[in-house]
């Protein structure tokens, strides 16, 4: 965090405020040259020079001297003259505004731009219309308003785009980014902007806007030291010779001051600081006090990371004073935030919550909420360290209730989801502060409230997903938003063509990248008219936003006599489970989250594997596992069923492969945990009341199951010979032979390591499973049938049990890439899309009991701090699904076609629910010689509603 603040001032100081604080277009002398004009312009060369003096006095004069040429112009001129004074006005506004802006005022700063921007609309100045909703979207950041600011700069950059200004384009470009990447936690959708910046920027031969978005994409790769330093430093000298070639000192100087940060992330402290006077000695010959002032900072962060806190503090303290004089508040804010840190990391607790306080008070004053929220959690964590806990835990309550505030405020479910990602620390220190004052007072309901919290920080825009998923939005929204989307939609499906047809002919990379350009921008343009359909449907207005369950409604409306919830909560330090009957609640504190997961990793090594790699002495990694996540809590286990809300790397495990011991004959011995209790996973308890609601008082579809199975992937499949099903094994030994239209599912099995073979049991598998139910109540769609045709068909709506038999590709890359493959040609052997992706799936209505994906990782995806696995399962709850079987690992074709037989049994045949009918299935199998390694039976998991 410490790294990025120093980001944002730099981003600033470079993006939002760079024009010359006055600059009236030229236009047609003013007539009217009378005493007013005059006085007016003599006003405004006065302001212009007081500006230019850099302080905070001076600003403030120049403010003065500005508003007295308004009032000036006040003065009604004459009919001929009264654009010309209009435009006058609106650009002296203009000039307030991003004076205030600096100084911090950002209230006044926002008054002025919005007197000045409807002037400039009704004057169909354009260029000045676009550069004040810029400056408009990057105010809004300094509020925390995320999705004001998104909404500004994409109206900017459509107006540059009219006016053909690239500096303009690109600079929103590079805005975007930097807001999808440090404050949304976007980080590949930051990284795809700034790319597109940069292509902007080469194309028209713009060397310094080059240089500023190298700068950007080095900090991407570099990302607060955790990411690839090698190629940030590639990129950071990349942007200083673009710099020095165009003559670009503070550019220079700018890559400078952040290559010095890499240096400093790899140990060269020497390297760091010679980067730093080098930006130093730049900045004074071009008499730029303000980036002096942060070149200071940046001495104190390289000096504070070397452990000489003496003169980190100088360099900090000398940072303050000069921003202070400058009347840059919003900077020394950030600095005094940086100081109180420090003071806390060398043990001067007093002096870090004083510098903090200062830092807050400025906070509150400029109206940075997400900076308020910042320094509330750090005085809490000073509080913590001091063992006040009480008045840490009313800090963070504070900051959390922040939080939460700016997370609404952006309606791009996306967005929130990524927003909420680089948040979670701030919910991981709020859980163990809650616990360690249950420690301290037992019956005072921390533990509850410890849950509750943990509750919060878990799955958030899948809930909100849910309870939208059955609301109407399309049919109450605005009619001319949705034709705008169809409109778009169109168009990107033209460009897509022209670029199929474009890869399959002779083109230059100018070409390429041209069409790559327009198809980002529309797709970019359709994302935020889907956002806003959302946020003006009526529909969507009267849903209650969800609220995460308490510890009593959990008990009241999820378990049940026989359930027992175990949820698991990974932290820095510790971590914590809670175990809650319906009349009980215990916690257990357990090892901090590297440990765990170190064990995680043993486990997964050693035992989900075709053959156990046990270790000949010791204790092997699944005992290890089970005695961490299990021992504590084995006595409350009895045989009840057991739902698993997971945390971290522990979303990848079976818990139905764990063990406990004392169960068996023999005492000593261990068992599965499966053997004794049915195992249901739930991303958080509070997922489980949304999906209720959604399906409760629906009526069961009226047939039994829809099976779509072993699908024809490519020419070569022996089923082209003579059209019969059970025709010889056909593959596709490389990715060239996917059809040209699947460009993404070629991206996709490259980054899933996947070749498409036909897989034989998935045919097997699924007549099994037809054998067990009438034919009336039944549907199969096998080879060519088995398509995305088939898979979207509204008719399965009909079917109480969707089965999909074929491969899964899994992205964590790129989730909405994850899908399932169906057949990629016809009968005649022409391609067709045939790769049903996560996206395509939040598109279906499927009110099914049960969803079985029966392929390879489709429990898997991304992790994202915060919400869990955003993978395949989130997409089939969205469309309708009850509960869904997926599986966590590459899964063998015959093993799944032997459990999903004995699976599928236990529900038709012995009527069983399918939690237990999954647990017959994997203990028969674990019993049988040839399966009882649990990484043929164990990959299979329930999600969602067990009863």
């Amino acid at each position: 965090m410490r790294t990025f603040k120093l980001w944002l001032t730099v981003f600033l100081s470079v993006f939002s405020l760079s024009e010359p604080l006055f600059a009236i277009p030229q236009q047609p002398v003013i007539t009217q040259a009378n005493s007013n004009h005059i006085t007016a312009d003599k006003a405004v060369a006065e302001a212009e020079k007081l500006s230019q003096q850099g302080t905070a006095v001076s600003k403030r004069q120049a403010i003065e001297k500005y508003l007295e040429a308004l009032q000036a112009l006040k003065i009604p001129p004459t009919q001929a003259s009264a654009s010309e004074v209009r435009l006058q006005s609106a650009t002296i506004m203009r000039s307030i505004g991003k004076l205030y802006q600096i100084l911090g005022d950002s209230e006044q700063a926002l008054t002025y731009y919005n007197q000045a921007l409807p002037i400039f609309t009704e004057l169909g100045e354009v260029l000045l219309q676009a550069k004040t909703l810029h400056e408009l979207g990057m105010l809004y950041n300094v509020f925390g308003e995320r999705q004001k600011v998104l909404d500004n700069l994409e109206a900017a950059q459509r107006l540059y785009q009219q006016v053909g200004d690239v500096a303009g384009i690109g600079r929103t470009f590079s805005n975007m980014g930097w807001i999808h990447y440090f404050f949304l936690g976007a980080k590949k959708k930051g990284m795809e902007l700034y790319e597109q910046s940069l292509k902007v920027y080469q194309k028209a031969g713009d060397r310094i806007g080059e240089s500023n978005t190298l700068v950007q994409i080095a900090w991407g790769y570099y990302d607060d030291g955790n990411g690839d330093n090698q190629k940030a430093i590639y990129y950071y000298k990349q942007a200083i010779e673009v710099a020095k070639r165009a003559g670009y000192k503070a550019g220079e100087a700018r890559a400078s001051i952040h290559i010095s940060q890499v240096y400093e992330s790899l140990g060269e402290k020497q390297l760091a600081l010679d980067a730093l006077m080098k930006a130093q000695k730049l900045y004074h010959e071009l008499g730029n006090r303000s980036e002096l002032a942060r070149v200071y900072r940046h001495f104190g962060e390289v000096y504070g990371s070397f452990d000489e806190s003496k003169k980190a503090t100088e360099f900090y303290k000398k940072s303050v004073l000069a921003y202070r004089e400058l009347g840059e508040k919003i900077d020394e804010g950030n600095i005094l935030w940086d100081l109180g840190v420090l003071y806390n990391r060398i043990g001067e607790r007093q002096k870090a919550l004083d510098t903090l306080n200062q830092s807050l008070l400025i906070k509150k004053a400029t109206r940075d909420r997400f900076g308020e929220a910042d320094a509330l959690y750090q005085m809490a964590r000073v509080e913590s360290e001091r063992n006040n806990l009480a008045e840490a835990l009313i800090k963070m309550e504070a900051s959390i209730k922040i939080t939460e505030d700016l997370r609404t405020s952006v309606y791009s479910q996306q967005l929130r989801t990524s927003f909420f990602s680089i948040r979670r620390d701030r919910y991981d220190f709020y859980i163990d502060l809650l616990m360690r004052l249950h420690k301290v007072n037992t019956s005072a309901g921390y533990d509850a409230k410890a849950l509750h919290a943990s509750e919060r920080s878990r799955a958030r825009s899948l809930i909100e997903l849910l309870a939208e998923a059955k609301a109407d939005l399309r049919n109450s929204a605005n009619t001319e938003l949705l034709q705008q989307e169809s409109m778009i939609s169109k168009q990107i499906d033209q460009l897509e063509k022209r670029q199929v047809e474009l890869l399959n002919s002779q083109y230059t990379p100018e070409q390429a990248t041209v069409l790559e350009t327009e198809l980002f921008q529309l797709h970019q343009q359709r994302e935020e008219i889907k956002a806003k359909i959302k946020a003006t449907s009526p529909n969507y207005a009267a849903i209650t936003q969800p609220q995460p369950l308490t510890l009593s409604e959990i008990q009241s409306t999820i378990l049940d006599d026989n359930t027992l919830l175990l949820e698991y909560s990974l932290g820095e330090e510790r971590s914590y489970l809670w175990a809650v009957t319906k009349t009980s609640i215990n916690t257990y504190e357990l090892p901090k989250q590297a440990d765990i997961e170190k064990a995680v990793q043993s486990f997964q090594q050693e035992e989900l594997v075709p053959i156990r790699r046990r270790p000949t002495q010791g204790i092997s990694a699944v005992d290890t596992l089970s005695q961490i996540l299990l021992k504590p809590v084995a006595k409350q286990l009895g045989n009840k069923r057991l739902v698993i809300v997971a945390d971290g790397r522990l979303q990848t495990i079976p818990f139905s492969a764990l063990v406990i011991s004392g169960k068996s004959q023999h005492q000593n011995s261990s068992v599965a945990l499966m053997m004794h209790h049915e195992i249901v996973n739930l991303p958080s308890a509070s997922t489980l009341a949304v999906l209720r609601n959604q399906i409760k008082g629906r009526q069961l579809a009226p047939k039994t199951i829809a099976v779509l199975a072993d699908p024809v992937f490519g020419k070569n499949d022996g089923r082209f010979k003579n059209n019969t099903a059970n025709s010889s094994n056909g593959t596709i030994p490389n990715l060239e032979n996917v059809p040209i239209t699947e460009v993404e599912l070629k991206d996709s099995l490259r980054n899933a390591g996947i070749k498409l073979t036909r897989l034989l049991g998935t045919r097997t598998e699924a007549e099994a499973i037809m054998a067990l139910v009438p034919n009336r109540e039944r549907t199969q769609f096998f080879d060519f049938q088995a398509s995305k045709t088939s898979a979207t068909n509204p008719d399965l709506a009909q079917y109480r049990i969707v089965h999909f038999a074929t491969h899964g590709i899994l992205n964590t890359v790129r989730p909405e890439l994850s899908g399932v493959v169906m057949s990629l040609v016809d009968e005649q052997g022409i391609p067709q899309n045939g790769f049903l992706r996560l996206r395509d799936i939040f598109n279906l209505h499927l009110p099914a009991e049960l969803v079985v994906l029966s392929a390879c990782q489709t429990g898997q995806g991304q992790e994202v701090k915060g919400e869990g696995i955003i993978g395949l399962t989130r997409g089939f709850m969205y469309a309708g699904a009850a509960r869904v079987l997926v599986s966590l690992w590459k899964v063998d074709d015959q093993a799944t076609a032997e459990l999903m037989k004995r699976f599928y049994r236990g529900m038709l045949q012995d009527k069983l629910a399918p939690a237990a009918a999954l647990r017959q299935a994997q203990v028969e199998m674990s019993l049988l010689p040839r399966w009882s390694s649990p990484y043929y039976w164990a990959a299979f998991v329930l999600q969602g509603e067990w009863q």
